[in-house]
């Protein structure tokens, strides 16, 4: 073990030795190499010391259980001669220690590095110290301060992190500050200001590389970050492109808009453009299919099957030369409706051909929900412009895609990644509203009541929304209770064709008056929609960071915290999301963390 530290192999990602080293210390706390990692990280050189102290930090990561002796190590450690030694034993006990003791050790040190460490190491408890004479802890406390703050101390906050963030910059990464930064004001909704935050930070050559840092992140933020913030960047970019303004422009060059009104700018610079063809929905070559040679392929085929490759062309053959036989129909009937997917999204088109438009608000009804999943909404999206016309009922919720302001949260290698997943959903979506309403027919208006009629509360309005439809999407929680009172269904079907609920939608809204005024009126706080849909997940995760009164409306009024929608439960799908906020409320509320959580699609949901 000792020449593995020494040689830095203990350190090296994915070699044997730092494999076997960190899973004899996570086996054994007391054991002999979990012994001599603690007298190495005291007893070695600066070298040694340094890497046998990062080895203990990724030790306890993993594992997440407090270690009182590699604790005392980091202590100890603290007043090394060595800046990165001392560096890497606050970092460990930033990260292990327990709060107040990393408060009172703030409290004995004067160290700069070791103090900023520290602070950082302390998460929200940092709040704290917005008296502390290093700026880079000042600094730190005023923005965990900012990430929960309301409206009235935005000012304030705002004020004290731009007067520390020069000198914070001596101790802090550009990097670190750009993102945090970022990432405190999106959690807030604040983009116009994170854009003139931005403008700012450039016009100063002390703060540029922040500026430039916490304009990527805005990127990968907000849709209209790039368009907004490539020509400051262009503008401030001073003699030589450094490392922060070259990712800026990286991640700037993934919008499809911002390269569009401004790419002319960028040509000549040197920075690397993020490559366009990534995450594209490929096709691949293969047989060329007739009827005859459709038909037998089917033949061969179980009538209960949920997969087969190039499922489009295959039955456009016999759809183009007739009808499809019924054992035909019945084996397209188990791809479009069994499983959500890839196969799905391309055969709901060719059923919809089959069936005729009797068959059109439940293929809208499971497509729908996954336009925005970025692993297989683009086909659904696809296959929503080869409907063309006909799937006039699905542009509102194709236009609501479109018109978001942020980025869709997904799961990508890098954030630039993400971002460029976000992009390929948005192209697609622009893509299938052109192909939608490029050949829908205009709205006609809904014909009068005869004369002597009376209307029903719940009949479409002119647009085709349902009064207490307008009412919810509108908050007006005193004009549901007066529709309730004239006899309106509290779990009516609204929306553009009849997918969701007054309750759902007024969740996914974060309308709570609205929600409490439909529960009083009868609607059940467990009742799903159409799409299979539950008012808590939507008030989970909808907005920045979840609906948190509406969620605990919900939950008081009888809402099962543990009910699985498609897998997974509230919490799950708030961790998938990344609504950090959302999950603590829901563990706080006593929500159960399930050792795995299933990724098919559960018998509860669609």
């Amino acid at each position: 073990m000792d020449d593995a530290v020494a040689t830095g192999a203990a350190t090296t990602p994915a070699h044997p030795s730092r494999t076997a080293l960190l899973e004899a210390v996570r086996a054994d706390r007391a054991g002999p190499v979990a012994s001599r990692l603690l007298q190495l990280a005291r007893r070695g050189s600066p070298f040694v010391r340094h890497d046998a102290l990062d080895l203990l930090h990724s030790t306890a990561a993993a594992v997440g259980r407090y270690w009182p002796e590699a604790v005392d190590t980091a202590v100890d450690r603290l007043a090394d001669h060595d800046v990165r030694v001392r560096s890497r034993a606050a970092r460990l006990l930033g990260h292990c220690g327990p709060p107040d003791l990393v408060l009172a050790t703030l409290g004995e040190t004067a160290d700069p590095v070791v103090r900023t460490i520290l602070a950082r190491g302390l998460g929200p408890a940092a709040t704290a110290l917005a008296a502390d004479p290093v700026a880079a802890v000042r600094f730190l406390a005023h923005l965990m301060s900012l990430r929960d703050a309301a409206p009235a101390e935005w000012p304030g906050l705002d004020a004290a992190l731009f007067a520390d963030v020069r000198e914070a910059a001596l101790h802090l990464d550009p990097a670190d500050i750009g993102e945090s930064w970022g990432w405190a004001l999106y959690r807030l909704g604040r983009e116009r200001h994170t854009y003139a935050l931005v403008a700012r930070l450039l016009g100063d050559p002390a703060t540029r590389d922040i500026g430039a840092r916490l304009a990527r992140t805005a990127c990968h933020h907000w849709r209209s970050a790039a368009v907004e913030l490539l020509p400051l960047l262009v503008r401030h970019r001073g003699p030589g492109l450094t490392p922060a303004f070259q990712d800026a422009f990286t991640t700037a060059s993934v919008s499809a808009r911002a390269m569009c009104a401004h790419g002319t700018a960028l040509k000549g610079l040197p920075f690397t453009p993020y490559p366009k063809s990534h995450h594209a929905v490929r096709t691949r070559p293969g047989a060329v299919h007739d009827r005859g040679s459709a038909a037998s392929l089917l033949a061969a085929k179980p009538i209960g099957i949920t997969r087969l490759d190039r499922a489009a062309e295959v039955f456009g053959a016999l759809l183009d030369a007739g009808p499809l036989t019924f054992r035909q129909a019945a084996q397209l009937y188990n791809l479009t409706f069994r499983w959500p997917g890839r196969v799905q999204a391309q055969c709901a088109p060719l059923w919809l051909r089959h069936a005729g438009p009797v068959a059109l608000p439940r293929l809208l009804a499971v497509m729908t929900p996954y336009l925005d999943d970025h692993g297989i909404g683009e086909y659904y999206l696809r296959g929503l412009a080869r409907m063309g016309r006909e799937a006039l009922p699905a542009l509102p919720s194709v236009t609501a895609l479109i018109d978001r302001r942020t980025r869709i949260p997904c799961n990508g290698s890098t954030p630039d990644a993400e971002t460029a997943l976000d992009e390929s959903l948005l192209a697609a979506a622009l893509s299938a509203r052109r192909a939608i309403a490029g050949t829908a027919a205009p709205d006609t208006p809904a014909a009068p009541a005869a004369p002597g009629r009376v209307r029903s509360v719940d009949a479409p309005t002119g647009d085709r929304r349902k009064a207490l439809e307008e009412a919810v999407r509108q908050g007006h929680a005193r004009m549901v209770s007066v529709l309730a009172e004239g006899g309106t269904d509290p779990e009516q079907l609204i929306g553009a064709y009849d997918e969701t609920t007054p309750l759902c939608l007024a969740a996914a809204l974060g309308h709570t008056a609205v929600a409490e005024a439909l529960l009083d009126a009868g609607a059940r706080p467990g009742a799903r929609n159409r799409s299979g849909h539950l008012p808590l997940v939507l008030a989970a995760t909808s907005g920045p960071e979840g609906r948190t009164e509406t969620v605990d409306l919900l939950l008081e009024r009888g809402a099962d915290i543990d009910a699985v929608m498609r897998g997974r439960t509230a919490l799950e799908w708030a961790a998938r999301f990344g609504r950090t906020h959302m999950v603590r409320h829901l563990l706080g509320l006593g929500a159960t963390p399930r050792p795995t959580a299933p990724v098919q699609p559960s018998p509860d949901g669609p």
